[in-house]
């Protein structure tokens, strides 16, 4: 797990992460953790890939990266999705915005869905590295998302994933998904949430089922909350 400076705020992992074909929502721990306010106009440390409907961008990974065993050393390609997804399968060529559950084969697989639905981003995608080695962490933001629809007005979603040059217990990097604001807008979500490994045959997914409005799962993601 990890906390503040403090030990004021944290969060802890409490399952095994890389391991297991039936895990559930006990795998997952919320936790509050500090929003990675970082990204302000002129940074130069900051890189912007876009915004907009149905986008998918390539960046680089900053540090290497070992997620459900497999290592993806530093410099590999990997894709973020305007649709709330980033895949360390550098072949994929679609930004699906056709969610599914976790795990399944089809593709994308070997995936991190902070909040994978039909998204459209109004602000931008872009990311940092903060720190200094070996103890970084690259933080991808996800600024002001709403749900799409023709006629969808509103929408102020902000969410981070943050991968750790840190690993955790089981050898994989520590893996944070971070939730500032959770206004989707006047269209109802219908999202995945979790992680998948590079076959699709094992998952970890935060409620075993699509978090959509008339669901009380949805009421498991607050503003200003993470999980790990």
């Amino acid at each position: 797990g990890f906390e503040n400076s403090t030990g004021t705020m944290g969060n802890a992992y409490t399952g095994v992460l890389s391991v297991g074909t039936t895990p559930n929502v006990t795998n997952f721990n919320r936790g509050v953790v500090v929003f990675n306010s970082v990204f302000v106009p002129g940074d130069p440390d900051v890189e912007v890939l876009g915004s907009g409907d149905e986008e998918l961008f390539s960046t680089t990974l900053p540090f290497d990266v070992k997620f459900y065993g497999v290592t993806y050393p530093a410099g590999s390609t990997v894709k973020i999705s305007t649709n709330g997804f980033l895949s360390f399968d550098p072949s994929i060529t679609l930004p699906y915005f056709s969610n599914v559950l976790i795990p399944s084969t089809s593709a994308p697989n070997a995936i991190l869905a902070i909040w994978w639905d039909d998204n459209f981003v109004l602000g931008s995608i872009r990311h940092k590295v903060i720190g200094s080695a070996p103890n970084r962490k690259w933080v991808i933001l996800f600024d002001r998302v709403r749900r799409y629809g023709l006629t969808a007005t509103g929408g102020n979603a902000k969410f981070q994933i943050i991968i750790y040059e840190q690993t955790s217990s089981t050898g994989d990097n520590k893996i944070v998904f971070s939730y500032n604001t959770t206004d989707f807008g006047s269209a109802t979500p219908n999202a995945t949430i979790g992680i998948e490994n590079q076959g699709g045959n094992t998952g970890l997914p935060y409620t075993g089922s699509r978090i959509t409005g008339t669901q009380p799962n949805i009421s498991a993601i607050l503003p200003n909350t993470s999980i790990l």
